[in-house]
């Protein structure tokens, strides 16, 4: 009788108290603004579209060295937007981490 005693407190105390409850964590939603889609950088061609491979001749390109200018420093602001984007989202990704372990 002893030994059944302490199988049914034994086996009470390593199950636990049952919690018919199902508790979920949720995550917090992200601002809105860093759910924006990155801004694509400019290509550098003067028909508009994608240069996909390297130029196959050697002659002087008919685009003004003003518009490459114009384009990289576009590409260049562009390019420092994201990574601001990107710091914010990592910043607020590493605060939620520290408040919901």
């Amino acid at each position: 009788m002893r030994n059944i005693l302490i199988i049914v407190a034994m086996t009470l105390l390593l199950t636990g108290c049952p919690n018919p409850r199902v508790i979920k964590n949720t995550f917090p939603d992200l601002p809105e603004h860093l759910m924006t889609t990155p801004k694509e950088m400019k290509p550098i061609d003067s028909t508009g579209a994608s240069l996909k491979t390297a130029p196959t001749d050697i002659s002087p390109s008919e685009i003004p060295l003003s518009t490459v200018a114009k384009i990289i420093s576009d590409n260049y602001t562009t390019c420092n937007l994201n990574k601001e984007q990107l710091m914010l989202l990592q910043d607020w990704a590493r605060s939620q981490k520290k408040l919901n372990p």
